[in-house]
C-alpha cells in the first residue's frame, strides 16, 4: 500500500529536483527529433491564383420565357464562391488537372507527362494510380473563398516553383473549360426547349389565323354587335400568338449565340507565378510545441518512476 502523497509546494519542488534530469532530457530528445524531422522534410513551394466569377448572360431571359410555360430552367447567374470551392475539390475537376501535360526539371532530368508521371507514382492498376494522384493533388491544394467579395483563392504546393505555377495555371484553365462546357450544355438544352415551344406556338398561330380567315370569309359584312365581338376575340387570339412567336424566335437566336460563345466566366485577379522562396517550415513553432510536449512526457515518466520507487 502506498503511503499518503504529499502535494505541498515543497514536495512538488523536491519532486522536480529529483527528476529534473529525466524531464529535461526527455524534452530535449523530443524537441530534437521533431526539429530534425522538419529539417529533413523536402522543401515545398506554393503558387497562388485568385479569381472571381462573372455573371453569364442569356440564361435569365430564356428562364423567364420557360417560366411562362410552367417550366423551371436554372438562370445564368454566377455561381456562389462556395460552389467553386466544392468544385475545385471534386474528383471530376481534379482528374482533369491531373491528366493535363506538365514539364518538371528534376535532378535525374526533365520529366514530361501527367502529374502521376511527374511524381513517379506507381500502383497495381492505372485506376489505382489515378486515385493516388487525385488524393495527393487534393492534399497539395488549399482552396478558400470570401463570400462578401465572391473571390476564390487557390494555393498549390509542389516540389519546385515552376511545377507549382504549372499546376495553378492548369487549375484555372480546367475550371474555366468546365464552366464553358457546362454553360454550352445548358444553352443547348434551353435552345431545344425554346425551339419546341416555337414549333408549338407556330401551330397555334396557324390555327388562330385560319379561324379568323374562315370567319371573315363567312361574314363579309359585319353589322351586328355579336359578330364584331367574335371578330375582336379572334383577332386578340391571333395577336397573342404572334407576340409569343416573335418572342420565342428572338430567344432561339440568342440561345444559338450563347451555345457557341466561348467567353470566360471567371476573371483571374491574381495570376499564378513561380514563387521565389520556399514555404516556411515552421521550425521554431515545431520546436516550441515539441519542448512543451517533451516536458509533459518527462513529467509523466518522472511520475511513473516516483510511483515505482515508492512501491
Amino acid at each position: 500500500e502506498l503511503p499518503p502523497v504529499d502535494v505541498t509546494l515543497g514536495a512538488i519542488v523536491g519532486f522536480l529536483r529529483r527528476h529534473r534530469a529525466l524531464i529535461l532530457v526527455t524534452a530535449l530528445l523530443v524537441a530534437t527529433a521533431a526539429t530534425t524531422r522538419v529539417l529533413l522534410r523536402p522543401r515545398s513551394y506554393s503558387s497562388t491564383v485568385a479569381f472571381v466569377t462573372q455573371a453569364q448572360g442569356g440564361g435569365g431571359n430564356l428562364a423567364g420565357i420557360a417560366a411562362q410555360f410552367g417550366v423551371n430552367i436554372a438562370g445564368g447567374g454566377a455561381q456562389s464562391a462556395q460552389f467553386y470551392v466544392e468544385l475545385l475539390r471534386s474528383r471530376a475537376l481534379l482528374r482533369r488537372v491531373l491528366l493535363a501535360e506538365y514539364e518538371h526539371r528534376a535532378d535525374s532530368g526533365t520529366v514530361r507527362g501527367t502529374l502521376a508521371d511527374v511524381w513517379g507514382l506507381e500502383a497495381e492498376t492505372p485506376e489505382r494510380r489515378i486515385d493516388d494522384a487525385v488524393r495527393r493533388l487534393r492534399e497539395s491544394m488549399t482552396v478558400t473563398a470570401t463570400p462578401q467579395t465572391g473571390m476564390v483563392r487557390v494555393d498549390v504546393r509542389a516540389a519546385s516553383p515552376d511545377l507549382a505555377r504549372q499546376i495553378a495555371e492548369r487549375v484555372v484553365e480546367m475550371l474555366d473549360r468546365y464552366n464553358v462546357e457546362t454553360r454550352r450544355s445548358r444553352a443547348a438544352a434551353e435552345r431545344e426547349f425554346v425551339e419546341a415551344r416555337l414549333e408549338d406556338v407556330g401551330e397555334r398561330l396557324r390555327v388562330a389565323e385560319n379561324r379568323l380567315q374562315a370567319f371573315l370569309q363567312q361574314n363579309r359584312t359585319i353589322a351586328s354587335a355579336a359578330l364584331q365581338f367574335e371578330q375582336q376575340r379572334l383577332e386578340r387570339a391571333v395577336n397573342l400568338q404572334q407576340q409569343l412567336y416573335g418572342t420565342l424566335s428572338d430567344a432561339v437566336e440568342r440561345a444559338k449565340i450563347e451555345e457557341v460563345r466561348d467567353t470566360p466566366v471567371i476573371t483571374v485577379v491574381e495570376p499564378p507565378e513561380a514563387p521565389a522562396r520556399p514555404d516556411p517550415r515552421g521550425t521554431v513553432l515545431t520546436a516550441a510545441v515539441a519542448v512543451v510536449g517533451g516536458l509533459a512526457l518527462g513529467l509523466l515518466l518522472a511520475f511513473v518512476v516516483e510511483i515505482r520507487r515508492r512501491l
